[in-house]
């Protein structure tokens, strides 16, 4: 069954790739036809599947990394360039396909660097 949905957050650190995590709860079931839509211009299409208990992470590049339920590597995923994101106000559209247990779920989680801070030696 689809499901999307819209997130809006203020990016406070200078121009930055999009950052995120992925993880998919549950005890059985996935994920698929995973996409992200950045400020209603930028699409973003997952290829393959993540299964419950799997997390996916992006760190700014174009190779995703694909984990299993204990943190062990599972595999890369190679997607298009990313978008860079500036200082402000930004929406993302999330949408994907459940499979499996109906109470699984998807957590999506952006992540930033956020503004520098001055560190003074005393």
């Amino acid at each position: 069954e689809p499901t999307g949905n819209l997130w809006t957050f203020s990016q406070k650190g200078g121009k930055q790739p999009l950052r995120f995590v992925l993880t998919v709860h549950g005890e059985e079931g996935a994920v698929s036809k995973t996409s992200l839509l950045i400020d209603d211009y930028f699409e973003i299409n997952i290829p393959g599947e993540i299964k419950a208990g799997q997390t996916l992470t992006c760190e700014g590049n174009k190779v995703l990394s694909l984990y299993d339920d204990k943190g062990k590597f599972v595999k890369y995923i190679e997607i298009p360039l990313l978008p860079e994101l500036g200082p402000g106000a930004h929406k993302i559209f999330f949408d994907t396909r459940f499979s499996g247990n109906e109470t699984s779920e998807a957590r999506f989680q952006v992540k930033s660097f956020g503004l520098p801070e001055k560190i003074v030696a005393k």
